[in-house]
């Protein structure tokens, strides 16, 4: 009789261990499919939203620099500042493009290395000795503190089509008529006198502090400046004066 009891005993033990594992098990599983739920939480919206976000952030900060170089840049010749301004000249040179719309001077195309910018912030041609554009006072005498950025990128435009790392001036001053038409159709998309970038392609930029006449497209004034980035930093390639 105290056999069958010890066996009875062993039943139940097994009986209720077997219960335990099978509520243990239970949890385990509930445990282990709430979180596939947390981890299935991310949805493929959720990630494009932060691949928007981090795209943004990259646009917002190009802006940024964009607009610190030519404020930068501007108070250089704002102030007269011969040294700083070479800052931003590379091996290349810098191009000082002059346009008269009257015709009293003429239309010219220079090409000035970094040394040889004068102290007076005067250009003048390292290979022929022409004189080019005054960077002191008149035109370029306007501070900018603020600069408007037009957000969208232009791949058709007749200053894409010039090589700005031509070291021979004399090719350059034989495409002036492209320059300035090239500037003409950009200035025709936003025209404000309003200091402005347009974003072109192959990592080239053209800032703007110009107006133009759209009923005569020959009046046209103000300056601009065509620049490439390099790198983490920009070099301008030319400064056009439009008078």
């Amino acid at each position: 009789m105290q056999q069958v009891k010890l066996y009875i005993i062993i039943a139940m033990i097994l009986l209720v261990s077997a219960c335990n594992n099978n509520d243990l098990n239970s949890e385990s599983n509930n445990s282990s499919s709430q979180v596939n739920e947390v981890k299935n939480t991310e949805s493929p919206i959720d990630i494009a939203d932060e691949e928007g976000e981090h795209q943004e952030s990259s646009y917002v900060s190009q802006e940024e620099s964009l607009s610190e170089f030519i404020i930068r840049l501007n108070d250089y010749i704002y102030e007269e500042n011969s040294k700083g301004f070479q800052e931003f000249i590379d091996a290349y040179g810098v191009y000082s493009i002059s346009y008269f719309d009257d015709g009293r001077d003429e239309n010219n195309a220079i090409l000035v290395y970094k040394n040889d910018v004068r102290e007076d912030m005067f250009l003048v041609s390292s290979q022929s000795g022409k004189a080019g554009i005054s960077l002191s006072g008149g035109t370029f005498s306007t501070e900018v503190k603020e600069i408007y950025f037009n957000d969208y990128e232009i791949t058709n435009n007749a200053l894409l089509n010039i090589d700005w790392l031509e070291k021979d001036e004399s090719v350059i001053q034989n495409q002036l008529s492209d320059i300035i038409k090239g500037c003409q159709e950009l200035i025709l998309k936003n025209n404000e006198y309003i200091p402005q970038i347009f974003s072109l392609s192959n990592n080239y930029f053209a800032f703007s502090f110009s107006e133009i006449n759209e009923n005569t497209l020959e009046k046209f004034y103000g300056y601009w400046i065509i620049f490439e980035k390099v790198n983490d930093s920009y070099a301008i390639r030319a400064i056009i004066e439009l008078q």
